[in-house]
């Protein structure tokens, strides 16, 4: 970054588009922060609610598998945002080829996961002693592969310096798992397995929603696909360190 900044100086004084890149590096950062922090709000008023609704004994089934979750996301999504907004940056990527190439690598892998999480909850449910809660790996299984394509989708506008589709998809993940997490367990949910279930439900359609948005989003940019096949080794050698990280 200093290197970069150097080149811009002349004099002693910033150009005119070294202001440029500095106030849009400032305000790219503003706007994650600010999108960060409006969604941890919406986490925080939404835990509330939930908790009187769920009790303790949906409380506990809800939280029983977002350690698994968060495990499989950590090999379908986890370092994909950085790493893709690195290569992205530096190749200056017009044609999109790089999100195409971190798509056909991560969502395979968030597809498994999914289907994992959904064959396998009877099994995973029983080992952890609590068989109510495979309701809850159903509903929430879906989300991992969503998971995978939004976290590509926000690397790729991070490294167009482009902030704001990864701040309002944070925003909109939240405020709709507030909304459907509330409305569905308040008026559909008898048990308390079922309550926790559709509370997981809420995150799977958040997920959705928020995908939605990013593919609108990176639809209407007009990107022009080339017959360009990005190196996956180079793709990986960069994910990899962050993901084991």
């Amino acid at each position: 970054m200093h290197a970069r900044f150097r080149t811009y100086r002349v004099g002693g004084a910033m150009t005119a588009k070294s202001k440029a890149w500095l106030y849009q590096m400032l305000r790219g950062g503003a706007t994650i922060a600010l999108g960060g922090l409006a969604a941890k709000i919406l986490g925080a008023v939404y835990r509330v609610p939930l908790t009187n609704l769920l009790g303790a004994k949906g409380l506990g089934i809800y939280q029983t598998a977002f350690p698994l979750y968060s495990l499989l996301l950590t090999f379908s999504s986890t370092g994909a945002p950085s790493a893709i907004a690195k290569l992205v940056s530096q190749e200056d990527d017009k044609s999109g080829e790089i999100l195409n190439r971190a798509m056909n690598f991560f969502l395979p892998i968030g597809i498994a996961g999914s289907v994992f999480l959904g064959v396998f909850s009877p099994f995973i449910s029983r080992m952890q002693g609590n068989k109510e809660a495979y309701l809850v790996y159903i509903a929430l299984a879906p989300s991992v592969a969503a998971v995978s394509a939004i976290s590509c989708l926000r690397g790729y506008f991070q490294g167009k310096r482009q902030m704001s589709p990864t701040a309002v998809s944070q925003v909109v993940e939240q405020a709709v798992k507030l909304f459907f997490g509330l409305l569905l367990c308040y008026f559909f949910g008898n048990t308390s397995a079922g309550k926790a279930a559709l509370a997981t439900l809420s995150v799977t359609i958040s997920e959705a929603i928020a995908l939605f948005y990013l593919l609108v989003k990176f639809r209407g940019k007009k990107e022009m696909r080339t017959n360009a096949k990005f190196p996956i080794k180079r793709l990986i050698g960069v994910v990899l360190p962050i993901t084991l990280s």
